[in-house]
């Protein structure tokens, strides 16, 4: 079973009501093997993204080659690329710069993510999950 490419292309058409953007993404390109699509605002920063991971079953996707993200299991399927730490980069919780943000410097340390609350939390749980490395 895969997830409807449709359902994917609702989720985009949402939040790019929600942001006053247009339907065609700004920039379009491969990251990890696979299709990336970005959409900015007014001020050219990044703030949707979408990705499309084809040819895959139903689950989340990630990588066991070189900084390995991840152990394969029921519905973690190892296709070269991590949803995961993506999503993780892009609001910030991995002390990385995502291309096309709008940022003079990546963060760096500690400050990268609060320290309590629920930053704290995302934070644990991505290192339990071997997607966030200290």
């Amino acid at each position: 079973m895969t997830v409807a490419p449709l359902n994917a292309q609702e989720i985009v058409k949402q939040w790019t009501n929600v942001h006053g953007l247009g339907a065609e993404p700004d920039a379009v390109e491969t990251v990890d093997g696979y299709p990336r699509q970005v959409w900015r605002g007014p001020t050219g920063e990044t703030v949707i993204e979408a990705y499309t991971i084809t040819s895959m079953a139903h689950g989340t996707p990630l990588t066991t080659r070189g900084d390995a993200l991840g152990t394969p299991g029921p519905f973690l399927l190892d296709v070269g690329i991590s949803s995961s730490y993506h999503i993780a980069r892009f609001w910030g919780l991995t002390g990385e710069a995502v291309v096309g943000h709008k940022t003079a410097e990546p963060p760096t340390g500690e400050d990268t993510v609060p320290s309590s609350g629920m930053g704290t939390i995302v934070r644990k749980a991505l290192k339990a999950m071997g997607l966030l490395k200290s």
